[in-house]
């Protein structure tokens, strides 16, 4: 498959690789095009911001509160992954939390490192231990 374009559509360097890494996942709903990516203000502010697509502008800002390892979307949800061992589900169009839940299954605990979500909507969690942690979409 050939590449058709590289989009250039936001100015004024508001994403920083070296702060964000590449968490970040392209939506289009309701609210139209928009890209939720990671911004770590400092070692202590982490935030998750929705942007527009492709003017930039902020629609909706989350403070996590902790290092985000992995971020997914999927039906209108998005599932954020800490290490504190925490899944963050929000509303992928207004930021609100829909549950935050730790991830705790038994002895030693695991350490997650990324998300996705399954097609039958299971969200999967990657660990350092080389495990996939299956959990049910929101209970």
């Amino acid at each position: 498959m050939a590449l058709a374009r590289i989009e250039q559509p936001f100015t004024g360097g508001w994403m920083s690789v070296a702060r964000t890494g590449w968490h970040a996942v392209f939506v289009d709903d309701d609210l139209g095009p928009g890209l939720i990516s990671l911004h770590e203000i400092s070692r202590r502010e982490r935030r998750v911001q929705r942007r527009a697509f492709p003017t930039g502008r902020v629609v909706w800002d989350f403070d996590v509160g902790s290092e985000v390892t992995g971020l997914d979307a999927d039906s209108g949800f998005l599932h954020v992954v800490t290490a504190r061992r925490e899944l963050i589900t929000l509303n992928a169009q207004d930021g609100t939390v829909i549950q935050r839940k730790h991830i705790v299954f038994g002895h030693p605990p695991y350490t997650p490192l990324c998300v996705t979500v399954a097609p039958n909507g299971d969200v999967l969690v990657g660990t350092a231990e080389g495990r996939i942690l299956v959990l049910p979409p929101q209970e």
